[in-house]
């Protein structure tokens, strides 16, 4: 069976959201063990790139910390 994953389900196992985390872990279970062949979309390698981005910002502006480059 093959499936599309929605970006969503990428982001929720990345960031581990609540309540979403335990439902993406369990399809991209399947799709490691190969019980499904999973997709995404290509937009979702941008979304990938963008929030390490977004969230090191949040967390600097949070500790009032500058972020090393």
């Amino acid at each position: 069976m093959k499936i599309l994953l929605d970006t969503n389900i990428i982001v929720d196992d990345a960031l581990e959201r609540e309540p979403f985390l335990e439902a993406s872990e369990q399809v991209l279970v399947l799709v490691e063990q190969g019980q499904v062949e999973g997709y995404i979309f290509a937009s979702t390698f941008a979304v990938g790139q963008l929030l390490p981005c977004r969230y090191c910002r949040q967390y600097h502006n949070q500790h009032g910390t500058k972020p090393q480059l």
